[in-house]
């Protein structure tokens, strides 16, 4: 597993700690299959892990920047969506609105250029949001090199990408094919709650290689393009 997280993570952002002796409940599944237990790190980038708060205690932190944030309009209403939490959008001034559960919280959306963006001011610290435009336009010629099958050797499984109408479709034996929407040139979305966002990799020479899912619960899942 090692090499996997790696190769998903960069080799220097990989590490190996001593043994501790806290419990968890994770240890059954070791029983029944195989197992191990790493921790993913959420640590503001520039501060020193050694100094770094433990979990459990109060000055414990996870930098969000990460979090995929959308907008949506619904019954003439502005909402936002961070994994499972949805909220109104409600309007203040021309472009800047709050959600009522915390009102300190503004969203400021502005135009540069050909980019909508959007901030997220916060009373601790404002996170920057650029737009992903889901063109749905793409000629077959650009949708083509995103098929194939791709397998995951960390879960023995493969899923294929097929052009379909022109448009791309995901497909598996066990479930039924579903849309892709080519948000740009390196990432998919679709409608299945588990893996919901591709990242595509890519050779040096700008080819396909493969994928990783970046989703609600999975994240740097690497499925390698095989045919």
């Amino acid at each position: 597993m090692v090499p996997s997280l790696e190769a998903a993570a960069g080799p220097a952002n990989v590490k190996e700690r001593e043994w501790v002796t806290g419990a968890e409940d994770f240890s059954y599944y070791g029983e029944k299959t195989p197992s191990f237990f790493f921790y993913l790190g959420g640590m503001p980038k520039g501060n020193d892990p050694a100094k770094a708060p433990a979990h459990h205690t109060a000055d414990f932190y996870i930098d969000e920047s990460g979090l995929p944030c959308m907008f949506d309009i619904k019954d003439k209403k502005l909402y936002y969506h961070i994994y499972t939490e949805n909220n109104i959008l409600v309007k203040e001034v021309k472009d800047t609105f709050s959600i009522l559960p915390a009102p300190e919280i503004k969203f400021a959306f502005s135009i540069k250029g050909k980019d909508t963006l959007a901030d997220i001011v916060t009373p601790n610290r404002t996170y920057n949001l650029k737009k992903y435009v889901r063109d749905t336009t793409q000629s077959d010629a650009v949708l083509k090199p995103y098929t194939g099958v791709y397998y995951c050797p960390e879960l023995d499984c493969k899923y294929g990408i097929v052009l379909n109408e022109h448009h791309l479709e995901l497909t598996n034996n066990k479930y039924n094919n579903v849309k892709l929407t080519l948000v740009n040139k390196d990432h998919l979305i679709n409608d299945y709650w588990w893996i919901n966002h591709f990242v595509m990799t890519r050779d040096s020479k700008g080819n396909i290689t493969g994928l990783e899912i970046n989703s609600d619960r999975t994240m740097h899942l690497r499925f390698n393009k095989i045919e």
